[in-house]
């Protein structure tokens, strides 16, 4: 077949002259920098059209779906944003109502407010010391969908940005059982078909549409993504309606034969591609599970431990290319650990979280790559060590001189609320040597939405300081970036916890959006006329 990305690289070779757009005529003298604008061309005779393609795009997106087994596939150049826009505004219908994890990306809250939706939230579980969301509940997908016979579709995120898969298989059942669709956000799953050694591929699970960003796991350029469409459930013609209303109508000739050029490399090379990036991650996961302080996160087959959690609701499966570092265990936390890689070691990390940092591993990876992230992080785990060795040098001292010492026991916050005299916390004793020691479980609710995400971002809103807000109603999203996944949603009432969670970000120095002001000391919330 044809192949776009080569097609492309011919023509730019060639003597042909544009009289058409873009400005820049392919001539290099007439730009800054070194670009590859020979290959940036517009909708010309026998380059198609990505939204009426019919000829050398269709057969790229042909391609495409016979890869992954799916009814229909089709590019996005406007990331998995598109993608999730579309799907969702295919799927329900305006002012219809829809199931969604609230652990889910910005985008879905937008085609939410776009078409003025009713969202009913399904929460994750949670991993309280390190914060990262768990798998979604097939049981309380069940129960929510029989309590709320009107909603049209499911959505949730697998796997999440922290690697996190949830039961896919089980929840397109439950859905189906009810006559309606299941959309799954697999941004960052696209390489799951690709080797048995990741999780299984939605797009082989019955979900009905799957929106994958090949840009995030495959050799492929940034903003590249795919939507899958699986089924019938969902209507093709809806789909390529939206997919025009959401995607620019001037696609990127560089990027969609980015993602060609992505698919026919991965047609002909995933085998040995994987087999070679799995030995090295998997090597390197062994390497770094040996570190005492900067601890990598591994799964019960990793350690040999047996465990009541894997296989099960609250971690049904996880993708083992993100390298979660957590540095609980040390003197450190997330941002300082990531200050270190990036100043002393030159290696940026994907995410940087208060307990943790996230190495995001792919394809592209090279065994040097693995090599230096290894060191580094072997170097910092070594230099805890010794730090841990000193303290408790001073500790001993101190029990030495004082027959009476008894070592002191931390007073532990709230996991959720980070309060210690949280009054929906039950206080529990953990400790065995019958020293105090009170650990609190958290009964902290879910947010309460006292207004439609549409309303709220459409009534008046003023600015209100971080510290008077508690008690008023978010007009605009608050998430960290990344992931992008918001701390409240507009319509969400704001919560001293909010409030205290956000002043604790700041300090750490973590990538906040949402907030107003030069130091992000005000919120808009809705004003109180417009709250009745």
């Amino acid at each position: 077949m044809r192949r776009l990305y080569k097609e492309l690289e011919n023509y730019g070779k060639s003597d042909f002259y544009p009289f058409h757009m873009p400005g820049h005529k392919r001539n290099k003298a007439c730009i800054e920098g070194d670009f590859p604008i020979e290959r940036d061309i517009t909708e010309i005779d026998g380059f198609d059209d990505l939204h009426h393609s019919e000829g050398i795009l269709l057969e790229a997106q042909n391609a495409l779906s016979r890869m992954y087994g799916t009814r229909k596939s089709f590019f996005s150049v406007n990331g998995s944003t598109a993608g999730i826009l579309t799907a969702i505004s295919a799927s329900v219908k305006k002012g219809g109502q829809i199931l969604v994890a609230r652990n889910c990306h910005k985008a879905v809250y937008h085609a939410i407010y776009l078409r003025e939706l009713v969202p009913t939230y399904i929460y994750p579980q949670s991993d309280n010391n390190l914060g990262i969301n768990g798998s979604i509940s097939v049981s309380r997908v069940e129960r929510y969908l029989e309590e709320n016979p009107k909603i049209e579709a499911v959505l949730i995120t697998s796997p999440t940005y922290d690697g996190v898969v949830s039961d896919v298989r089980k929840i397109a059942e439950t859905a189906h059982k009810h006559g309606i669709p299941l959309i799954v956000d697999e941004a960052h799953g696209a390489h799951f078909r690709f080797s048995d050694y990741f999780p299984v591929s939605a797009t082989d699970l019955g979900a009905d549409v799957v929106i994958q960003s090949f840009h995030k796991t495959l050799p492929a350029m940034t903003q590249t993504a795919v939507l899958h469409l699986c089924s019938e459930r969902v209507s093709e013609k809806l789909i390529r309606r939206f997919l025009g209303i959401y995607e620019t109508s001037s696609p990127s000739y560089i990027l969609m034969s980015s993602l060609d050029a992505c698919v026919a490399k991965l047609e002909k090379d995933s085998g040995r591609l994987f087999d070679e990036f799995t030995e090295n991650l998997e090597a390197a996961r062994r390497q770094l599970g040996q570190c005492r302080y900067i601890r990598l996160l591994q799964t019960p087959e990793e350690t040999g431990e047996e465990s009541d959690v894997q296989g099960t609701e609250e971690l049904f499966d996880y993708d083992r290319s993100k390298l979660i570092l957590s540095t609980l265990h040390s003197s450190l936390n997330g941002p300082e650990l990531a200050g270190i890689l990036r100043r002393k070691y030159h290696l940026e990390v994907e995410m940087t979280t208060e307990n943790y940092v996230l190495a995001l591993a792919a394809v592209g990876d090279t065994r040097e790559g693995f090599r230096r992230l290894c060191k580094a992080i072997e170097e910092i785990d070594r230099q805890e060590a010794e730090l841990a060795e000193k303290s408790r040098n001073i500790t001993e001292k101190i029990a030495v001189g004082n027959s009476d010492y008894v070592p002191e026991v931390e007073r532990q916050k709230c996991v959720k609320c980070n309060s210690e005299d949280c009054e929906r916390c039950e206080k529990k004793d953990t400790r065995s040597d019958g020293l105090r020691n009170e650990k609190y479980a958290c009964k902290c609710g879910p947010m309460k939405q006292l207004m439609s995400i549409s309303r709220a971002m459409d009534a008046p809103s003023q600015l209100c300081l971080l510290e008077e807000s508690a008690g008023k109603i978010a007009a605009e999203f608050v998430y960290l970036y990344p992931p992008g996944i918001p701390i409240i949603v507009p319509g969400e009432q704001i919560t001293g916890l909010f409030t205290r969670n956000v002043r604790r970000y700041m300090e750490q120095g973590l990538n906040l959006h949402g907030l107003c002001g030069e130091n992000n000391e005000t919120i808009s919330v809705v004003k109180e006329q417009a709250e009745v």
